[in-house]
């Protein structure tokens, strides 16, 4: 595998180089057999899903994986709400075109809706547009695409880009930080834009003298600049944002520089491997999650992944993209359930989702519901559960809280800032 899901700054950062080729479809197809929008008795539910699971720029088997065992793990229970579930997935294998193939594709299986579809090689969201042409809801989105978190067909799992960075800044006030500093990558727009989204949040703490660094790698390889120019600033607060390769050499440039304050940056950057890769250097450092951390053995939707996972994908590496696509279907499962769902065409979903007022709580995410709720966020309409997990890595493994799933816009206008 060439990278992993943990990060949607790391993807964007490649798609510049990616040689685009239109290349033949490779769609795959799990559980019942049957056809998108029967509501006859025991007729199966067609469901979608695409990804890249064999780019060799970048890939995410465990997508697929976490999709493939909610899907099982539902059917051995009885399905939904008696109709088992048939998925059906394309590999991108992240190119722009195929991106499009398989949005199409997708469509002309009829698909009931989309679970976690990734199209990230075309940021501009094209493969999306397609989905919405056909009015196919798309469940579960990671918000790692701004356009996601506009589109009137997507239902985002959590809070997004917007959640992750302002949940960075609301760690560390909450931790004591008062004086910040905010780094960010040359050549990586997604990475800037998630410092500015750190700005605005600490603007809503009533913030405003902040240290924006931008490093560039290729004039700075060490990263040492950048870091003195951080820490020269006094600050006791610094949030990281950059693709997931460059992060060892600014975190180890900030320590060589002497600082001794917090660090904050999201779970989709800073994933395990990483970790064990800094070992004692990791310590510390705050992780701002959407959805439950891997390591949380209270968590009762992480545990029912990790089973699934076990029981039916023996050998996928549990990884945060798989509890993410896991979560889309069960938070499916469980809103079809709430809502009484008997018919299941992409209308009748869509219906039954943007009228859910009674919240489903799975565990691996906040309790979720959309009608009645308004995002906090006006650029994004759609972030309508805007909640993170906030733990701190000890000994190597991040360790939550223990507070749950917090709105950060809360922590930033409630904690005090002086």
């Amino acid at each position: 595998m060439i990278a992993k899901k943990a990060n949607f700054l790391g993807r964007c950062a490649v798609v510049g180089g990616l040689a685009v080729a239109l290349v033949a479809s490779a769609c795959s197809s799990s559980g019942g057999k049957g056809t998108a929008g029967k509501s006859g008795a025991n007729a199966p539910i067609v469901i979608g899903g695409a990804a890249a699971t064999t780019g060799q720029v970048y890939n995410e088997p465990e997508l697929q994986a976490g999709l493939e065992a909610a899907v099982s793990s539902i059917n051995a229970a009885g399905g939904v709400n008696g109709h088992p579930l048939q998925l059906k997935f394309c590999d991108t294998q992240f190119n722009a075109n195929k991106e499009i193939s398989c949005a199409r594709q997708l469509v002309a299986d009829k698909v009931a809706a989309t679970f976690m579809p990734e199209f990230l090689a075309d940021a501009s969201g094209s493969a999306y547009k397609v989905l919405d042409q056909a009015k196919i809801p798309q469940i579960g989105t990671s918000g790692s695409l701004p356009s996601s978190l506009k589109d009137p067909y997507s239902y985002p799992t959590s809070s997004g880009l917007p959640g992750w960075f302002y949940g960075n800044m609301a760690a560390l006030i909450a931790a004591g930080s008062r004086k910040f500093s905010v780094i960010d990558a040359a050549g990586q727009p997604s990475a800037q834009f998630a410092s500015e989204l750190e700005i605005q949040a600490l603007k809503l703490a009533g913030i405003t003298d902040v240290t924006h660094v931008t490093w560039d790698p290729a004039s700075d390889p060490t990263g040492d600049a950048a870091a003195a120019k951080a820490v020269s600033s006094g600050a006791d607060g610094i949030g990281l944002a950059m693709a997931t390769q460059l992060m060892p050499r600014i975190i180890k440039g900030v320590k060589q520089a002497g600082y001794k304050g917090r660090i904050a940056t999201v779970s989709s950057i800073f994933p395990r491997s990483l970790i064990t890769q800094l070992g004692a250097a990791a310590d510390g450092i705050y992780v701002v999650s959407q959805i439950g951390f891997l390591t949380d053995a209270k968590n009762s939707g992480v545990a029912r992944y990790l089973a699934d996972l076990k029981k039916y994908k023996p050998g996928s590496e549990p990884l945060d993209i798989g509890l993410y696509s896991w979560s889309a279907v069960q938070l499916f499962a469980a809103a079809a359930r709430t809502q009484r769902l008997a018919t299941f065409a992409p209308s009748s979903i869509k219906q039954a989702l943007d009228s859910l007022s009674s919240p489903v709580d799975i565990g691996s995410v906040a309790p979720w519901a959309v009608a009645g709720r308004t995002s906090p966020f006006p650029d994004y309409p759609r972030v309508v559960n805007p909640t993170v997990q906030i733990g701190v890595v000890k000994g190597g493994v991040v360790v939550p809280d223990g507070k749950g799933f917090v709105n950060p816009i809360d922590l930033l206008t409630k904690q005090p800032a002086g």
